[in-house]
């Protein structure tokens, strides 16, 4: 019974792809960010550990591992798994965790290289950078010196109090450190693919955390709407790994916005939570139940 636990990381991230969007349109979106950053990494990492023990159960049945001699048939008994799935396992996870690893490289070379650019646009008035460009580019470049760069095409397609709701939003960016959460989505997605829609979520709920803030800062829900809806139509494609108001979902943001009251998603925040917390659970129970397995095949082949 307890090696249906196995297959729960996989289930959650099924799951959570499916309920990913409403948890990110239908929380405040601090909560939907924090709760869908925990399902990713959670579901992540315990898919990881499944496959990793997985493989080294299979370890285990080789007569020259160096977890020592064991009983094959007590561990077969009790897991019908052939060997050569186990090592598939232990492949699978290693390609997750190099995938990981790359990814990370990946993400700390792009940020660099727009960190270094971003600081030959010119000396930056309380993190602001503004370039002389016909074409509309707003975005939040976060790092050693965090910037927000618009354009002049971009300040003349916004009337001023489109201007203050496009720069607080951007500003909302850098003060929250929004860039971490989707990161850490992007990892999450670069192991395991079911994730790519949670990681899609997540980036939606950054926005609508930072559409949020621009709205209190600004006193109108409608205005930022408009600022945004303004901003998508004239808006050029801003570098990757920038945080931009118009970027992407802006649609589900703008209907958000001018909505009073948006529906909740109660079951599918609750999916998300349990789900999270099942990754865990789970992959700790099968991380014990293979110890005592193992410590019971050792005794066996002991003949103790």
């Amino acid at each position: 019974m307890i090696l249906a636990a196995a297959f729960v990381p996989f289930l959650v991230g099924g799951v959570g792809a499916r309920v990913a969007r409403r948890v990110a349109t239908g929380l405040p979106p601090v909560a939907a960010v924090a709760l869908l950053t925990t399902l990713a990494a959670s579901v992540a990492a315990g898919c990881a550990v499944v496959l990793l023990l997985a493989g080294l159960l299979a370890l285990a049945e080789v007569p020259t591992a160096a977890l020592g001699h064991v009983s094959v048939d007590a561990l077969r008994d009790h897991v019908p798994m052939p060997p050569a799935v186990g090592f598939a396992a232990a492949a699978i996870a290693l390609l997750m965790v190099l995938s990981v690893l790359w990814h990370a490289l990946r993400l700390a070379t792009r940020a660099g290289s727009i960190d270094a650019a971003t600081a030959r646009l010119g000396p930056a008035v309380d993190n602001l950078v503004i370039v002389r460009d016909p074409g509309a580019l707003a975005y939040a470049v976060p790092g050693r010196t965090p910037r927000i760069v618009v354009s002049t095409g971009m300040l003349r397609a916004l009337s001023a109090p489109e201007r203050r709701a496009l720069l607080a939003h951007e500003a909302a960016h850098l003060r929250y450190h929004h860039q971490r959460y989707v990161r850490l989505g992007q990892l999450a997605a670069s192991a395991n693919p079911l994730l790519r829609p949670v990681c899609r979520a997540i980036e939606l709920a950054v926005e609508r955390w930072a559409d949020e803030i621009a709205a209190r800062e600004v006193g109108d829900r409608v205005l930022v709407a408009h600022a945004v809806a303004a901003a998508a139509l004239a808006h050029r494609p801003a570098p990757r790994g920038a945080l931009a108001a118009a970027g992407a979902n802006v649609l589900d943001r703008v209907r958000v916005l001018l909505t009073p009251k948006p529906r909740r998603q109660p079951v599918a925040a609750a999916l998300s939570a349990v789900g999270a917390a099942a990754c865990w659970v789970a992959a700790l129970l099968l991380a014990d139940h293979l110890d005592e397995l193992l410590e019971l095949a050792h005794r066996i082949s002991s003949g103790g």
